[in-house]
C-alpha cells in the first residue's frame, strides 16, 4: 500500500508538533556548552548525586546542594557581590563567615557535632573545603559500624545549624548546643516515623490493587464488543494476539488466540493483532461491532488521525479494512 510522503515531528510520540516540544528541542541545543562544563567536574557531580539520594526532606536536599554549589548567602558570598556587611561571624566573632564555617567550625557548631556523637574525620573536618566535609558525611551515612540513629541524622544537623544561624542573625535568637541536639533528634524521629507509616500504606495499597479487576463495560443493545489484546517478546520476536467477542449481557460469543513470528516491534505486534481481529469478525459475518483495546496510542490515532501523524501507516491499514465490505 503506497502513499505520499508526509512530515512527522521526531520529538513527540504522536509525531505532531507542539510548542512545548519545540522549546524543549531548542533548549537541548543551547545547553550543550553547559553540559560540557558540568562534565568537567566529576567530583562535585558525584557529591551532588549522592545528596539527591539522601533519605531526607526535599528542602534539606536543596539546601545541601546549594551549600556545595556555593549559592548559600553567607557573609563571604555577600562581600564577593559587593555588599557592605560586617565580615565577621555574628555568633563567634571570627573574621570571615563561609558556609564551611557556619556548618562545621563556628563555636556552637563544633559543640553540636561533638555532643551528637557524630564521628569526626581522623584529622578533623577540613578547614577550607566544604566539599570534602559533606562528602565525608555522605560516606559515614553508609558506614554500618556507626549507629543508625546517628549516621542517618546528618542532613538534619546541617539544616538546624543553618536555621540557628539565620534566627540569630535576623531575630537575635540564641540556641545552645543541647537545645539544638534535642530539636534535631525530634525532627529525625518524626521524619522516619512518618515514612515508615507511608511505606506501610504503599505496601497495603499495592496488595489491594492486585485483587482489583478492571470492570468490563458492555456495549449498547444491538451491538457486540470485541476486546483485542497483544504481547511481544523482544528476544524471540514472537507476538501473541487474542480477541474475545461478547454481547451486551457479557456472554462470550466467540474467542480466539494465535501467535505471529518474525515481528520486529511492539507496534508491529499491535497492528498484526488488530488486522487479524478485524478479519476474523469479517469472516464470521459479524456487524455492529465495537472494538476495544488497552493500546491508547493506537486508539487515539484511529479516532484523531491528524493528531497522530507517526501512526499514519497503521491507521491507513486498519481504516481501509474497516471500510471495505466483506468479499
Amino acid at each position: 500500500m503506497s502513499s505520499e510522503d508526509y512530515w512527522i515531528w521526531e520529538h513527540t510520540k504522536s509525531g505532531a508538533y507542539s510548542v512545548k516540544s519545540g522549546y524543549w528541542s531548542e533548549y537541548q541545543r543551547e545547553k550543550i556548552d553547559l553540559l560540557r562544563e558540568v562534565m568537567m567536574q566529576p567530583s562535585i557531580l558525584s557529591i551532588k548525586e549522592k545528596i539527591w539520594k539522601c533519605n531526607t526532606a526535599t528542602k534539606i536536599k536543596k539546601f545541601m546542594w546549594k551549600a556545595v554549589s556555593g549559592t548559600v548567602p553567607v557573609v563571604d558570598k555577600m562581600l564577593e557581590r559587593g555588599l557592605k556587611v560586617d565580615s565577621r561571624c555574628q555568633r563567634c566573632g571570627m573574621e570571615g563567615e563561609s558556609v564551611n564555617h557556619v556548618l562545621f567550625f563556628c563555636t556552637i557548631v563544633k559543640q553540636v557535632w561533638a555532643l551528637f556523637n557524630f564521628p569526626s574525620p581522623v584529622n578533623g573536618f577540613d578547614p577550607v573545603s566544604v566539599f570534602e566535609n559533606v562528602y565525608y558525611l555522605l560516606l559515614t551515612s553508609s558506614n554500618i559500624n556507626v549507629p543508625l540513629e546517628i549516621r542517618k541524622a546528618f542532613p538534619w544537623i546541617l539544616w538546624q545549624l543553618w536555621k540557628n544561624r539565620n534566627l540569630f542573625s535576623i531575630e537575635g535568637r540564641w540556641f545552645c548546643a543541647s537545645a539544638t541536639i534535642a530539636k534535631i533528634s525530634d525532627n529525625v524521629s518524626q521524619w522516619f516515623h512518618a515514612h515508615s507509616l507511608a511505606e506501610i500504606d504503599i505496601v497495603n495499597s499495592r496488595t489491594t490493587s492486585q485483587f482489583v479487576k478492571k470492570r468490563w463495560s458492555p456495549p449498547p443493545d444491538g451491538w457486540i464488543k470485541c476486546n483485542v489484546g497483544s504481547s511481544w517478546d523482544k528476544a524471540s520476536k514472537i507476538a501473541g494476539a487474542a480477541w474475545v467477542l461478547r454481547n451486551e449481557k457479557g456472554d462470550t460469543i466467540l474467542h480466539s488466540r494465535r501467535s505471529f513470528a518474525s515481528v520486529c516491534g511492539k507496534m508491529d505486534a499491535t497492528l498484526q493483532c488488530w488486522l487479524w481481529a478485524i478479519n476474523s469478525m469479517r469472516s464470521h459475518n459479524f456487524s455492529n461491532i465495537i472494538f476495544a483495546s488497552e493500546d491508547s496510542d493506537l486508539i487515539g490515532a484511529i479516532t484523531r488521525p491528524p493528531a497522530w501523524p507517526s501512526f499514519k501507516f497503521q491507521v491507513k491499514q486498519i481504516s481501509a479494512l474497516l471500510r471495505n465490505p466483506l468479499d
